[in-house]
């Protein structure tokens, strides 16, 4: 089964985010030191990164299908059960951000599909600098795909994870035979949920290293 980690995928995940960079002061608004969705912009914000519900899709599109099996009791008896996750994909709106996908189960007795759904509560970590994005209340109409659903919720398989790291640059400065080391540092300070986008506000840091 492959479990979803974004620290194994920053390159594809990070190449999306960091093409929606935009440098902007957003309108002041109240922060929390611990920005999650629907918190508000901070005073001293000075750069967005903007990622898309189509950004956020494409990764999974890419990521699926997640295919796995797992042992489960079923008319009076073990069965070996095989499951594969499809079509998942996330829909933006103000405020929140919802989960939807398809699972198909298959036993040597049975098979089913059920559409399954959930929330997904984005957050930032100061500590390791990272957007997390963590699928919670996973709603599916069929009671055995729901538990499978629930198990794979609860060993993080539908927890996703940007590390947000620091970039060097190097200035060539012929013009007068030197040269600058910049390094460069996001730390957010808020998200917010609009239709269609995820905007991260924060505070991009400049260092000169020589």
């Amino acid at each position: 089964m492959r479990q979803v980690n974004f620290k194994k995928s920053v390159c594809l995940l990070g190449a999306i985010m960091m093409s929606a960079v935009v440098l902007a002061a957003p309108p002041a608004k109240v922060t929390t030191p611990r920005a999650t969705a629907q918190t508000q912009i901070s005073t001293n914000s000075n750069f967005s990164v903007i990622l898309t519900e189509n950004g956020i899709n494409g990764f999974l599109t890419a990521l699926q299908p997640l295919n796995g099996q797992k042992m489960v009791d079923l008319f009076n008896g073990k069965q070996n059960m095989t499951y594969s996750l499809n079509n998942m994909s996330v829909q933006i709106v103000t405020g929140k951000m919802k989960f939807v996908g398809q699972i198909k189960l298959n036993t040597s007795v049975t098979s089913m599909n059920s559409t399954f759904s959930g929330d997904v509560v984005p957050t930032y970590d100061a500590k390791t600098n990272s957007i997390n994005l963590n699928v919670t209340n996973i709603n599916a109409s069929d009671p055995t795909a729901l538990s499978l659903l629930q198990t794979l919720q609860a060993i993080g398989v539908f927890n996703f994870q940007y590390v947000m790291k620091s970039v060097d640059q190097n200035y060539n400065l012929s013009q007068i035979g030197s040269t600058a080391q910049i390094s460069s540092k996001f730390q957010m300070t808020s998200i917010v949920l609009e239709p269609g986008k995820m905007t991260c506000n924060g505070n991009m840091i400049f260092t000169r290293q020589q």
